[in-house]
């Protein structure tokens, strides 16, 4: 086949496609135990139940028998420009931008391979996740779908990296500068993290009136803000300011629980990062000063968990990819956190589906199996809903209806 011809098949693939004789699961449950879902322009065409497959002129067709069909799993909270390894934060801050990029886009199309076909990127060295954004958006790339930060906004001598701003008229300014360069939502850092020596988690390091400009930026642009937070102030201060997502939110109150349900206001948990860095400890080259904290908030968060479930807050699925140890691929330790947690099978599939689509602002796109979504698909062995070990054995991803790995024989 020369090359004209493999490019119009190519792009033929792509327009038609039916995938027959699968498991159906979204965050409603299974929809189907024999599912046929017709992929057209990229696009769920039509999906029927039973022995009837619906089309009749399509390109390509796959059996999925025995397999089950998902929508594409959505990563909230990612670091695409760091490289999960002992000390990724310390190396992120001595690399330059190039690097940096050339990082994000390797850890961008193994990420897609791994189902993910989504994800939020939560900062990096520069701008360089919104220049790879634009480049897989264009399809000069792959990848997922990239919403990203470009830089967050930290205090001086504040965790992380990225923008430091002081005071509400510089974290202003930082945030539109975010605004200018592309950013599709701010992020700020309100609390201490993981990451030298003497760093506490807790320590607040961004105020009310800091936290208040950022939102007002971002809600003024029609962006969205995120805080970082693992304190009780910081979380307190930054439900005060308008943040529209709490990341980690280690010392979760019930008062603050009730209140981000009753505004609407996300969590992203990070068990994972937390996790492996506890399990992982110093005999893998970890430094204690990270290994004690990590152990310290992962009790407090399991424990206080339980308020924002008992509340009824949104719960998006997110992993911190890129911290230590912490690889972008890793689709299983959060989810299993997240049901020692004490979440339902069908709510951590939500979570890392349908909530974290409405997190990003693209649940009008993605995030669950109904015609008119974009044909971001994932077929896994086994049953999700019966073991969450399904979730990492993945046979096939689709993109917009464009297959980005393909074992699966086709019918």
């Amino acid at each position: 086949m020369d090359d004209c011809c493999a490019l119009l098949w190519k792009e033929v693939s792509r327009m038609s496609l039916l995938l027959k004789n699968a498991r159906l699961i979204d965050w409603r449950g299974v929809l189907a135990e024999n599912g046929h879902v017709l992929v057209r322009d990229g696009k769920i065409s039509h999906i029927e139940t039973g022995d009837t497959a619906p089309g009749s002129d399509v390109a390509r067709v796959i059996d999925c028998g025995g397999l089950t069909l998902l929508p594409g799993f959505i990563n909230g909270h990612v670091h695409l420009s760091m490289d999960s390894s002992v000390h990724p934060m310390n190396r992120l801050a001595s690399q330059d931008s190039h690097a940096a990029l050339l990082c994000a886009a390797r850890n961008a199309r193994e990420m897609l391979s791994a189902g993910f076909t989504t994800v939020r990127d939560c900062g990096g060295k520069s701008n360089e996740v919104l220049c790879l954004r634009d480049f897989i958006s264009a399809g000069q790339m792959e990848g997922p779908r990239i919403i990203g930060c470009g830089q967050a906004i930290l205090a001086t001598g504040g965790h992380f990296t990225g923008r430091v701003a002081d005071g509400p008229c510089d974290v202003r300014k930082a945030a539109r500068e975010m605004v200018h360069m592309g950013a599709d939502f701010i992020k700020v850092m309100a609390t201490g993290g993981l990451g030298r020596p003497g760093e506490m988690p807790g320590a607040q390091e961004m105020f009310l009136d800091e936290l208040t400009e950022s939102a007002r930026v971002a809600h003024a642009q029609n962006r969205r803000v995120a805080a970082h937070c693992h304190g009780a102030e910081g979380i307190a201060d930054s439900l005060r300011a308008g943040i529209d997502s709490i990341e980690h939110g280690t010392f979760l109150s019930q008062t603050a629980a009730e209140m981000m349900a009753e505004r609407g206001v996300f969590l992203v948990p990070t068990f994972a990062a937390y996790s492996i860095i506890s399990d992982r400890g110093t005999d893998a080259g970890l430094a204690p000063y990270l290994v004690e904290p990590a152990r310290q908030v992962l009790d407090a968060k399991m424990s206080r968990f339980a308020y924002a479930l008992s509340a009824g807050v949104k719960i998006a699925y997110g992993t911190d990819a890129g911290s230590p140890l912490n690889p972008h691929t890793d689709v299983l330790t959060e989810a299993k956190q997240m049901q020692d947690a004490g979440m339902s099978s069908v709510d951590i599939v939500a979570a890392l589906t349908v909530r974290c689509a409405e997190l990003l602002g693209v649940e009008t796109s993605v995030g669950c199996l109904m015609p008119g979504k974009e044909a971001d698909l994932v077929l896994v062995e086994g049953n999700p809903l019966k073991d969450l070990t399904s979730l990492a054995r993945v046979r096939m991803v689709l993109k917009h209806g464009k297959i980005a790995k393909n074992p699966v024989k086709e019918a």
